[in-house]
């Protein structure tokens, strides 16, 4: 009976904190009027100032991606005006500059949406849409996609696709955990490389692998791939720049469909 008492409340700070952890600042209930109540007290009081930092940090990302916006959206509206040549005629320089300042302009906003997502994540405020359908269509419009992409760098995407049952799931949230680990692929795999995507039914549930031929990723790196702004520490080898958003929202987005996901 002693042993129960010491231990049962130290099971709840336990599954408390494991929840602090992962950014649920929910008091932890403890009946108790000893040492392990205070605490609690203390660690409930850190959960409580941790939550008011939080709903900051978020706030102040709203505010800062608004801001970000506005310019945004003109400058876009700006482009459209100058692509359709309704101020003149453009010549082929003109017209490349214009599609850089597009394609830049657009990361911009990818970045941003990006962002604003992470802030909803941490605050809890994610919502999602879920239906009841086969998730095919949206794997194979990903794949189309990231074909494209990769053909630029002549690489190869293989797909082998199984028959696959109608689950629910959130069909824009899908496709950016499919197309963020895609894009990831083709922009660590060196030119001429191949990926190879499965898609099949795991017991109950869809599972999705994807495997590329890429520079790999350091033993050492694997338990911090998914925390948010962390990029690998080999990742500048393959010459290109990231943000370290990408593989967070896969694991936010997956863990909010029920799912896991995990990396060899």
């Amino acid at each position: 009976l002693i042993a129960r008492t010491i231990t049962q409340p130290i099971s709840v700070l336990i599954r408390g904190t494991d929840k602090i952890a992962r950014g649920s600042f929910e008091r932890i209930q403890v009946r108790s009027n000893d040492e392990i109540a205070s605490l609690a007290g203390a660690i409930n009081d850190m959960s409580s100032k941790l939550g008011q930092i939080n709903e900051a940090k978020a706030e102040l990302t709203h505010q800062i991606l608004h801001e970000l916006q506005t310019p945004l959206t003109a400058i876009l509206g700006a482009l459209h005006i100058l692509k359709t040549e309704r101020t003149g005629t453009l010549n082929d320089e003109q017209r490349n500059m214009v599609g850089l300042i597009r394609e830049n302009s657009d990361k911009l906003r990818d970045f941003s949406h990006e962002l604003l997502d992470i802030a909803k994540m941490e605050a809890g405020m994610i919502a999602y849409d879920f239906v009841h359908t086969n998730i095919r269509p949206c794997v194979d419009a990903v794949l189309r996609s990231a074909q494209t992409g990769a053909a630029r760098k002549n690489i190869t995407v293989h797909s082998r696709i199984d028959e696959l049952p109608e689950i629910k799931f959130d069909i824009q949230k899908f496709g950016v955990i499919l197309s963020n680990l895609l894009t990831n692929a083709i922009k660590y795999t060196p030119a001429n490389g191949s990926i190879h995507v499965e898609v099949g039914v795991d017991e109950d549930r869809v599972k999705i692998s994807v495997r590329d031929t890429g520079i790999g990723i350091p033993e050492a790196d694997m338990p911090r791939l998914f925390t948010k702004f962390y990029r690998a520490s080999n990742a500048s080898l393959s010459g290109s720049k990231g943000t370290g958003i990408g593989l967070a929202l896969v694991k936010a987005f997956t863990e909010g469909h029920g799912g896991t996901v995990s990396v060899n």
